[in-house]
Protein backbone atom coordinates (compact mmCIF):
# COMPACT_ATOMS: atom_id res chain seq x y z
CA UNK A 1 0.00 0.00 0.00
CA UNK A 2 1.11 3.61 -1.00
CA UNK A 3 2.44 4.88 2.52
CA UNK A 4 1.14 8.09 1.90
CA UNK A 5 -2.05 7.40 3.76
CA UNK A 6 0.01 6.22 7.29
CA UNK A 7 1.79 10.01 6.37
CA UNK A 8 -1.49 11.79 6.16
CA UNK A 9 -2.90 9.70 9.63
CA UNK A 10 0.10 10.94 11.46
CA UNK A 11 -0.99 14.68 10.30
CA UNK A 12 -4.12 14.17 11.69
CA UNK A 13 -6.13 14.28 8.63
CA UNK A 14 -7.90 10.97 9.26
CA UNK A 15 -10.32 11.59 6.24
CA UNK A 16 -7.62 11.97 3.44
CA UNK A 17 -5.82 8.84 4.83
CA UNK A 18 -9.06 6.56 4.69
CA UNK A 19 -9.78 7.97 1.16
CA UNK A 20 -5.74 7.02 0.18
CA UNK A 21 -6.17 3.46 1.83
CA UNK A 22 -9.81 2.78 -0.03
CA UNK A 23 -8.11 3.54 -3.06
CA UNK A 24 -5.33 1.32 -2.46
CA UNK A 25 -7.88 -1.55 -1.33
CA UNK A 26 -9.94 -0.80 -4.41
CA UNK A 27 -6.71 -1.53 -6.78
CA UNK A 28 -5.63 -3.96 -4.93
CA UNK A 29 -8.91 -5.58 -5.50
CA UNK A 30 -9.02 -4.61 -9.04
CA UNK A 31 -5.67 -6.62 -9.89
CA UNK A 32 -6.54 -8.98 -7.98
CA UNK A 33 -10.08 -9.50 -10.15
CA UNK A 34 -8.47 -9.11 -12.98
CA UNK A 35 -5.33 -11.09 -12.80
CA UNK A 36 -6.11 -13.81 -10.64
CA UNK A 37 -4.54 -14.97 -7.66
CA UNK A 38 -3.62 -11.52 -6.80
CA UNK A 39 -2.52 -11.01 -3.04
CA UNK A 40 -4.70 -8.07 -2.40
CA UNK A 41 -3.50 -5.85 0.47
CA UNK A 42 -1.23 -6.57 3.18
CA UNK A 43 -3.41 -7.40 6.06
CA UNK A 44 -1.10 -5.76 8.36
CA UNK A 45 -2.34 -2.42 6.27
CA UNK A 46 -5.58 -2.91 7.12
CA UNK A 47 -5.20 -2.54 10.28
CA UNK A 48 -4.35 1.17 9.41
CA UNK A 49 -7.02 1.68 7.35
CA UNK A 50 -9.39 0.38 9.97
CA UNK A 51 -7.36 3.45 12.50
CA UNK A 52 -8.11 6.01 9.92
CA UNK A 53 -11.56 4.85 10.08
CA UNK A 54 -11.96 5.06 14.15
CA UNK A 55 -9.82 8.86 13.92
CA UNK A 56 -12.48 9.80 11.31
CA UNK A 57 -15.69 9.19 13.53
CA UNK A 58 -16.42 5.69 11.71
CA UNK A 59 -16.28 3.30 14.64
CA UNK A 60 -18.89 0.81 13.75
CA UNK A 61 -17.10 0.79 9.73
CA UNK A 62 -13.46 0.40 11.54
CA UNK A 63 -14.79 -2.40 13.73
CA UNK A 64 -16.15 -4.63 10.38
CA UNK A 65 -12.76 -4.29 8.73
CA UNK A 66 -11.27 -5.61 12.11
CA UNK A 67 -13.71 -8.46 12.64
CA UNK A 68 -13.25 -9.68 8.69
CA UNK A 69 -9.37 -9.93 8.94
CA UNK A 70 -8.50 -13.56 8.18
CA UNK A 71 -5.10 -15.09 7.53
CA UNK A 72 -2.40 -16.43 9.59
CA UNK A 73 -2.51 -14.97 12.92
CA UNK A 74 1.13 -15.95 13.89
CA UNK A 75 2.56 -13.73 10.53
CA UNK A 76 0.10 -11.01 12.02
CA UNK A 77 1.58 -10.99 15.53
CA UNK A 78 5.60 -11.12 13.99
CA UNK A 79 4.22 -8.07 11.42
CA UNK A 80 2.76 -6.03 14.25
CA UNK A 81 5.45 -6.68 16.81
CA UNK A 82 7.63 -5.18 13.82
CA UNK A 83 5.57 -2.08 13.46
CA UNK A 84 5.34 -1.66 16.97
CA UNK A 85 8.78 -1.42 17.73
CA UNK A 86 9.18 1.20 14.71
CA UNK A 87 6.08 3.39 16.51
CA UNK A 88 6.14 2.56 19.93
CA UNK A 89 3.43 5.24 20.53
CA UNK A 90 0.89 3.35 18.20
CA UNK A 91 -2.19 2.17 20.62
CA UNK A 92 -4.03 0.98 17.79
CA UNK A 93 -0.96 -1.47 16.95
CA UNK A 94 -1.46 -2.76 20.52
CA UNK A 95 -4.82 -3.18 19.26
CA UNK A 96 -4.28 -5.24 16.53
CA UNK A 97 -1.86 -6.92 18.29
CA UNK A 98 -4.00 -8.18 21.21
CA UNK A 99 -6.88 -9.06 18.43
CA UNK A 100 -4.66 -11.60 16.41
CA UNK A 101 -2.71 -13.44 19.75
CA UNK A 102 -6.70 -14.19 20.69
CA UNK A 103 -6.96 -15.51 17.29
CA UNK A 104 -3.68 -17.66 18.01
CA UNK A 105 -5.32 -18.72 21.55
CA UNK A 106 -2.61 -16.63 23.50
CA UNK A 107 -6.08 -14.65 25.69
CA UNK A 108 -4.01 -13.94 28.26
CA UNK A 109 -1.54 -11.60 25.68
CA UNK A 110 -4.36 -10.97 23.98
CA UNK A 111 -5.61 -8.90 27.20
CA UNK A 112 -2.74 -7.75 28.11
CA UNK A 113 -2.14 -5.85 24.42
CA UNK A 114 -5.43 -4.28 24.43
CA UNK A 115 -5.35 -3.51 27.75
CA UNK A 116 -2.29 -1.33 26.87
CA UNK A 117 -3.75 0.15 24.55
CA UNK A 118 -6.80 1.36 26.43
CA UNK A 119 -4.16 2.34 28.74
CA UNK A 120 -2.61 4.35 25.93
CA UNK A 121 -6.16 6.02 24.37
CA UNK A 122 -8.97 5.40 26.86
CA UNK A 123 -11.40 7.04 24.20
CA UNK A 124 -10.14 3.86 21.67
CA UNK A 125 -13.41 2.57 21.06
CA UNK A 126 -12.54 -0.19 19.16
CA UNK A 127 -10.12 -1.50 21.65
CA UNK A 128 -12.96 -1.54 24.40
CA UNK A 129 -15.24 -3.72 22.07
CA UNK A 130 -12.13 -5.80 21.52
CA UNK A 131 -11.63 -5.68 25.52
CA UNK A 132 -15.16 -6.78 25.99
CA UNK A 133 -15.25 -9.86 23.30
CA UNK A 134 -12.21 -11.02 25.71
CA UNK A 135 -14.05 -10.88 28.60
CA UNK A 136 -17.20 -12.69 26.59
CA UNK A 137 -15.07 -15.22 25.48
CA UNK A 138 -13.96 -15.55 29.12
CA UNK A 139 -17.28 -15.95 30.71
CA UNK A 140 -17.16 -12.43 32.31
CA UNK A 141 -21.01 -10.89 31.39
CA UNK A 142 -20.04 -8.24 33.54
CA UNK A 143 -16.33 -7.48 32.29
CA UNK A 144 -18.27 -7.03 28.88
CA UNK A 145 -21.03 -4.92 29.73
CA UNK A 146 -18.76 -2.67 31.52
CA UNK A 147 -16.40 -2.24 28.41
CA UNK A 148 -19.74 -1.99 26.19
CA UNK A 149 -20.95 0.67 28.30
CA UNK A 150 -17.99 2.54 27.81
CA UNK A 151 -18.01 2.38 24.38
CA UNK A 152 -21.33 3.30 23.70
CA UNK A 153 -20.04 6.79 25.84
CA UNK A 154 -17.23 6.79 23.31
CA UNK A 155 -19.56 6.17 20.17
CA UNK A 156 -22.96 6.82 20.86
CA UNK A 157 -24.82 6.44 17.82
CA UNK A 158 -22.96 2.51 17.28
CA UNK A 159 -25.06 -0.11 16.65
CA UNK A 160 -22.45 -2.46 17.38
CA UNK A 161 -22.62 -1.74 20.37
CA UNK A 162 -26.04 -2.53 21.87
CA UNK A 163 -25.34 -5.92 19.06
CA UNK A 164 -22.64 -6.97 21.50
CA UNK A 165 -24.70 -5.78 24.79
CA UNK A 166 -27.81 -8.36 23.77
CA UNK A 167 -25.33 -11.64 23.35
CA UNK A 168 -23.61 -10.49 27.14
CA UNK A 169 -27.32 -9.93 27.97
CA UNK A 170 -28.24 -13.30 27.32
CA UNK A 171 -25.09 -14.95 29.01
CA UNK A 172 -26.06 -12.95 32.13
CA UNK A 173 -29.68 -14.46 31.08
CA UNK A 174 -31.39 -11.26 31.66
CA UNK A 175 -33.66 -12.10 28.58
CA UNK A 176 -35.99 -8.79 28.22
CA UNK A 177 -32.93 -6.22 28.56
CA UNK A 178 -31.22 -8.73 25.26
CA UNK A 179 -34.50 -7.87 23.25
CA UNK A 180 -33.82 -4.85 24.38
CA UNK A 181 -30.97 -3.75 23.30
CA UNK A 182 -30.84 -6.33 19.55
CA UNK A 183 -33.79 -4.12 18.99
CA UNK A 184 -32.20 -0.85 19.06
CA UNK A 185 -29.00 -2.53 17.09
CA UNK A 186 -31.68 -3.26 14.78
CA UNK A 187 -33.22 0.27 14.88
CA UNK A 188 -29.57 1.70 14.39
CA UNK A 189 -28.79 -0.41 11.22
CA UNK A 190 -31.88 -1.68 9.59
CA UNK A 191 -30.10 -3.42 6.96
CA UNK A 192 -27.97 -5.63 9.57
CA UNK A 193 -29.08 -9.16 9.59
CA UNK A 194 -27.07 -10.14 12.65
CA UNK A 195 -29.21 -7.47 14.74
CA UNK A 196 -32.28 -9.83 13.60
CA UNK A 197 -30.81 -12.99 14.48
CA UNK A 198 -28.93 -11.62 17.58
CA UNK A 199 -32.74 -10.53 18.60
CA UNK A 200 -34.15 -13.94 17.69
CA UNK A 201 -31.60 -15.21 19.52
CA UNK A 202 -32.19 -13.58 22.65
CA UNK A 203 -35.71 -14.51 22.11
CA UNK A 204 -34.80 -18.14 21.86
CA UNK A 205 -33.50 -17.92 25.26
CA UNK A 206 -36.62 -16.72 27.09
CA UNK A 207 -38.39 -19.29 24.65
CA UNK A 208 -40.06 -16.90 22.86
CA UNK A 209 -40.45 -19.22 19.31
CA UNK A 210 -43.16 -16.91 17.77
CA UNK A 211 -41.18 -13.97 18.44
CA UNK A 212 -37.92 -15.13 17.40
CA UNK A 213 -39.57 -16.86 14.34
CA UNK A 214 -40.55 -13.43 13.42
CA UNK A 215 -37.06 -11.96 13.74
CA UNK A 216 -35.20 -14.73 12.09
CA UNK A 217 -37.37 -14.17 9.01
CA UNK A 218 -36.64 -11.20 8.47
CA UNK A 219 -32.30 -11.45 9.17
CA UNK A 220 -32.80 -14.12 5.85
CA UNK A 221 -35.14 -11.61 4.12
CA UNK A 222 -31.88 -9.28 4.70
CA UNK A 223 -29.00 -11.88 4.19
CA UNK A 224 -31.01 -14.91 1.93
CA UNK A 225 -27.59 -16.73 1.62
CA UNK A 226 -26.39 -16.92 5.84
CA UNK A 227 -26.98 -20.88 5.71
CA UNK A 228 -26.82 -20.73 9.79
CA UNK A 229 -29.59 -18.29 9.94
CA UNK A 230 -31.84 -20.24 7.51
CA UNK A 231 -31.05 -23.58 9.48
CA UNK A 232 -32.65 -21.38 12.51
CA UNK A 233 -35.43 -20.77 10.42
CA UNK A 234 -36.56 -24.01 9.85
CA UNK A 235 -35.99 -25.48 12.99
CA UNK A 236 -38.08 -22.65 14.45
CA UNK A 237 -40.52 -22.98 11.40
CA UNK A 238 -40.56 -27.03 12.42
CA UNK A 239 -41.02 -25.68 16.19
CA UNK A 240 -44.04 -23.54 15.24
CA UNK A 241 -45.74 -26.87 13.60
CA UNK A 242 -45.04 -24.87 10.15
CA UNK A 243 -43.87 -28.47 9.02
CA UNK A 244 -44.32 -27.74 5.18
CA UNK A 245 -42.48 -24.58 5.23
CA UNK A 246 -39.62 -25.96 7.60
CA UNK A 247 -38.93 -28.88 5.24
CA UNK A 248 -38.64 -26.86 2.42
CA UNK A 249 -35.96 -24.34 4.37
CA UNK A 250 -34.32 -27.48 5.72
CA UNK A 251 -33.92 -29.25 2.72
CA UNK A 252 -32.37 -26.31 0.57
CA UNK A 253 -30.13 -25.44 3.46
CA UNK A 254 -29.07 -29.64 3.27
CA UNK A 255 -28.60 -29.45 -0.67
CA UNK A 256 -27.29 -25.92 -0.96
CA UNK A 257 -24.60 -25.30 1.68
CA UNK A 258 -21.45 -25.35 1.56
CA UNK A 259 -20.83 -26.07 4.81
CA UNK A 260 -20.83 -29.88 5.74
CA UNK A 261 -21.74 -28.91 9.44
CA UNK A 262 -24.86 -26.56 8.98
CA UNK A 263 -25.65 -29.08 5.93
CA UNK A 264 -25.59 -32.51 8.23
CA UNK A 265 -27.64 -30.76 10.83
CA UNK A 266 -30.44 -29.54 8.25
CA UNK A 267 -30.77 -33.11 7.08
CA UNK A 268 -30.57 -34.61 10.97
CA UNK A 269 -33.53 -32.07 11.99
CA UNK A 270 -35.63 -33.03 8.46
CA UNK A 271 -35.18 -36.74 9.81
CA UNK A 272 -37.07 -35.45 12.82
CA UNK A 273 -39.89 -33.54 10.91
CA UNK A 274 -40.45 -36.77 8.73
CA UNK A 275 -39.98 -39.15 11.55
CA UNK A 276 -42.76 -36.88 14.10
CA UNK A 277 -45.21 -36.94 11.11
CA UNK A 278 -45.03 -41.22 10.82
CA UNK A 279 -43.63 -41.26 7.23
Amino acid sequence: MNPLGLVLMKKGDAAGAVACFERARGAAAHGEASHGGGRGLDPLWEWYYAEGLRRAGRGDESLEVEFALHGDPAGQVRGLRRAIAMMPEAGFLQRGLGVELAKSGDLAGAKAAIGRAIEMEPGDFNARVHAAQLAFEANDAAGALKELAEAERILPQSWMVPLQQAAALVMAQRYDEAIARGREAARRNPGSAEARATTGAAMISKGDVAGSLGEYREAVRLAPGNWEYRLRLGFLLGQSGQREEALRELRAVAEGCPDSRIAEAARGMVREIVAGAGE
